[in-house]
């Protein structure tokens, strides 16, 4: 199947043809049925694989957050540690 740069292609090319009145109308009409028959079935591929990125990245997002918070848990232990350390070399 041809990619979607090359569908916009043989419309283009579809439509110089129609102007210039080298096809008739019937094979016209054919033919872009046709390249609009695979355009939409790339186009529903592309939504497709829009979707399924945008599944991703909600799922990068949510683990981001959760290890952001971890991280920050840990953090705050070490602190912790810390402050108790320097109470306890000080009395």
């Amino acid at each position: 199947m041809p990619n979607i740069y090359e569908l916009t292609n043989e419309f283009v090319l579809l439509w110089d043809l129609m102007e210039s009145g080298e096809l008739d109308d019937n094979a016209l009409i054919g033919a872009f049925d046709c390249a609009k028959e695979d355009l939409a079935i790339k186009l529903e591929g592309y939504c497709k694989f829009i979707k399924n990125l945008e599944s991703d990245i909600a799922g990068l997002k949510s683990e981001e957050e959760r290890l952001s918070a971890r991280r920050k848990t840990m953090e705050n232990s070490v602190s912790r540690c810390k402050e108790a350390m320097k109470y306890a070399l000080n009395t």
